[in-house]
């Protein structure tokens, strides 16, 4: 077959990236267009913002490139154990870098309000590292226009997860309930440390305890742009950007799974990834999960790929080489962890299974120590601050160990029983209703809705391990691919059984099989992309994979869900005020009767405390601290105890609920709290759930809303009351 022309894969191959970005934008404005009157500015909208409040994750993720190549500069080493291509190589690395030093500086006190000039230096003098000089080598001798053309289908998960970002949280998606979690703690919780100048401990909040890496980050977000509440985009943005390198990295594990160069398969292998719903959906949230998708990949590849070659004496070189190997992967899946916890999980133990299968035992005595000490270190920011606060490292996990701190037993097991292991039975149902045929086979009853994000990677890339375990060898490189996919699916299947055995099995928290399954996926079809025709078949199932991710987006909150772009003010409450301060009586009292909480809470003298029963996603109410005039908010995770249920704790079962709820209004009284707001409906959700603190009686809290010791300030139409608790006036 004769060569394709090089003059002619020069001219196509720019064309590649700008159809790209055409197919991209046109997917934004065409979603953006799907409501049901007046939604075509929804696209540009989308963009818009991501240019004028995404510019500072951009700084972020060009400071983690510069400080990879330092790291590469300071450490000869680390620049031999990764793959070609000096962006590839440095990048998950200095990503991994930053969220440790961000952690750091939130650890003592050096991120937040006021700290904006470390801030900035913590931006600035890593991104010092992209001036310097580094070979980049070309993973080829020629273009590949075919492998060009098979990645142009990643431009519609790409402008799915442009769009999506764009949202303001609290919209979408329907299977995170709105973002409820980046409501609750993601964004939340830097916001209060943004507050007090630091990461602090939020004893109210149960979530401050867990590690926090990316939280770090977002903190670090918003001390730049000196405002968490128009941080939000941004912190999405870097997450964003982050689920695009996640996509680049699990091209270089297809890659070293291969054995070699391959562009196709780096093509399909990121059209495998990003085509899958959940990779777009956790990516457009100001949530973790795109980052350890990226150290995972990352890490794994490094594992995967051959023994460094360093010049120097021969005895000197391999011990060199795996010190640095080690290293890295230690930073790379000690910052996961540091990033989320349960990737001690489903993380560190799969890659350590991985290792032991495509690594040969004489080299492991120089690898595991490196890894072991790096990974501690990537972690002391979290280890330590913990222990600070509560004396127990990883509290609120391994309290028979290391203590309870301030939690009673009922709390450490209500936390327990709700993040265990479900056990064998359950978990193998999880393991078909959650992952393999995800949300087909919902329990009866269940109030999740029925959206399968996981769409076809779980059996495509199962069935991928299947083919590639049991075809035949016939070759010393033959056997060297089986060994190497022996280790993934070895890490597969034991991150599966951790999830399903020792979590509470939730859809999400296996997302980290994602870039795994894609690998799989895209070595299992190298031949298909060799021959003509059956790449014909491959390349039209990648442009039909690719339009999962549009539809779930396109299907969400009912077709309704361009309707979030460019809401922050519909949702904060400020543009009710608005309307309301140019309204007449009527008009304005019909105004609040539709309106939301935000608006309510930011009508209330400043001098007001406000407490929140049922309500632990506050990131759109106005709390003091960064709102001028805003009531003074205490709200509780449904984990910890606010003063409702240290009051009623204190307060026998036998007593009469009318009783118990004027007992609670005195109480409050004393501690100076003015109002209560109520929300029945998730107080109800908590306790079908059995998460619900044990002293959150439905008697009692009926009892409190019609009790004559408070006055109903106002009833919202999702059923929740804010009351007021003043003092009845004296006779």
């Amino acid at each position: 077959m004769a060569s394709a022309d090089p003059s002619r894969s020069r001219t196509i191959l720019p064309t590649i990236p700008v159809l790209g970005v055409v197919i991209a934008l046109a997917t934004i404005v065409l979603l953006g267009a799907l409501l049901p009157t007046g939604g075509a500015g929804q696209g540009p909208l989308a963009v818009g913002l991501l240019l004028f409040e995404g510019w500072p994750a951009l700084l972020w993720l060009l400071a983690a490139l510069g400080l990879g190549g330092v790291a590469e500069r300071v450490i000869p080493a680390l620049a031999r154990s990764g793959p070609d291509g000096r962006i590839r190589r440095t990048w998950p690395l200095g990503i991994a870098l930053l969220v440790v030093i961000d952690a750091t500086l939130g650890t003592l006190g050096l991120l937040g309000r006021g700290h904006e000039v470390v801030a900035w230096l913590a931006l600035a003098l890593p991104a010092l590292g992209l001036l310097l000089p580094g070979p980049v080598r070309a993973l080829e001798p020629r273009p590949d226009p075919t492998a060009s053309w098979l990645r142009l289908p990643i431009a519609i998960p790409l402008g799915v997860l442009a769009l999506a970002a764009a949202s303001t949280p609290g919209w979408l998606w329907e299977s995170e309930f709105g973002g409820y979690d980046v409501l609750s703690y993601h964004l939340q919780l830097p916001r209060e440390w943004w507050i007090a100048g630091g990461m602090i401990e939020t004893p109210h909040n149960a979530y401050g305890y867990l590690p926090g890496g990316m939280s770090a980050a977002f903190l670090h977000l918003m001390t730049v742009v000196g405002d968490p509440g128009t941080a939000d985009i941004g912190c999405q943005v870097l997450v964003a950007g982050l689920t695009v390198i996640a996509a680049i990295a699990t091209a270089d594990l297809a890659e070293s799974v291969l054995g070699g160069h391959d562009r196709r398969v780096r093509a399909v292998a990121m059209v495998a990834l990003l085509a899958t719903p959940w990779v777009i959906v956790t990516g457009s949230l100001a949530y973790d999960e795109a980052f350890v998708l990226l150290m995972l990949a990352a890490a794994a590849a490094r594992l995967i790929g051959p023994p460094a070659s360093v010049p120097g004496r021969p005895g000197d070189a391999a011990p060199r080489a795996d010190i640095a190997l080690g290293a890295v992967v230690g930073l790379l899946l000690g910052a996961a962890v540091l990033g989320k916890a349960s990737s001690g999980l489903l993380v560190v133990l799969p890659a350590a299974a991985l290792a032991a299968v495509v690594i040969p035992p004489r080299r492991w005595l120089r690898i595991v120590p490196a890894t072991a000490v790096v990974g501690v270190v990537a972690c002391l920011p979290w280890l330590v601050r913990n222990w600070d606060w509560t004396g127990n490292p990883v509290f609120p996990f391994a309290t028979a160990l290391f203590g309870t701190h301030d939690w009673t037993a009922e709390q450490v097991d209500r936390f327990a029983r709700a993040h265990g292991g479900l056990g064998w039975s359950a978990g193998g149902r999880a393991f078909a209703a959650e992952f393999l045929l995800h949300d087909l086979f919902l329990p009866e009853g269940s109030n999740e809705p029925r959206r399968p994000q996981w769409s076809w990677l779980p059996i495509a890339g199962l069935a991928a391990l299947a083919v590639l375990l049991l075809r035949p060898t016939t070759a010393e490189g033959s056997r060297d691919l089986r060994r190497r996919v022996g280790g993934l699916g070895l890490a597969l299947l034991l991150m599966l059984a951790a999830w399903a055995l020792a979590t509470h099995a939730k859809a999400r928290f296996l997302l980290p099989a994602a870039p795994l399954m894609a690998a799989l996926v895209a070595v299992v079809l190298r031949d298909l992309l060799r021959r003509d025709r059956p790449r014909l078949v491959v390349a039209v199932a990648a442009w039909v994979a690719a339009t999962a991710p549009a539809w779930i987006y396109a299907t969400d909150r009912d077709g309704l869900a361009p309707q979030g772009v460019g809401v922050r003010s519909l949702l904060d409450g400020t543009a009710d005020l608005d309307r309301i301060a140019v309204s007449t009586d009527p008009e304005a009292i019909e105004i609040r009767r539709g309106s939301g909480p935000a608006t309510l809470l930011r009508e209330l003298p400043e001098e007001s405390e406000v407490v929140l029963l049922g309500i632990a996603d506050p990131w759109h109410l106005p709390m003091s601290g960064d709102d001028p005039g805003a009531p003074r908010l205490r709200y509780s995770t449904v984990w910890t105890r606010g003063p409702v249920e240290r009051t009623w704790a204190g307060i026998p079962d036998a007593v009469d609920p009318r009783s118990a709820a004027r007992g609670l209004v005195e109480g409050l009284r004393g501690e100076g709290v003015t109002h209560i707001l109520v929300a029945p409906t998730m107080l109800e959700v908590w306790s079908r759930s059995g998460w619900l603190d044990p002293a959150i009686e439905p008697a009692r809290v009926r009892a409190l809303v019609e009790s004559e010791a408070v006055s109903i300030a106002h009833r919202f139409l999702d059923g929740a009351v804010l009351l007021d608790l003043a003092p009845e006036p004296a006779p």
